[in-house]
């Protein structure tokens, strides 16, 4: 699933995937290269985070790989 982000000047977006092994296929893929080559990606940066699984149970999100 992916989320666009915009704020500004700023663009950018978030991935919840189930396994860091498919977000680094995911960034070895050709969408992310892609997407890196794109004129509005003059800063481009990859950060990784863990889902916090009681938090979004809270909220009523249930996070990918079923957690």
């Amino acid at each position: 699933m992916k989320t666009w982000l915009h704020d500004g000047e700023t663009l950018g977006g978030f991935h919840l995937f189930a396994t860091r092994e498919t977000a680094a296929e995911y960034l070895a893929s050709g969408a992310m290269a892609r997407i890196a080559a794109h004129p509005a990606f003059t800063a481009l940066a990859v950060r990784h985070f863990a889902g916090l699984t009681q938090l979004s149970r809270v909220t009523g999100t249930r996070l990918p790989g079923g957690a």
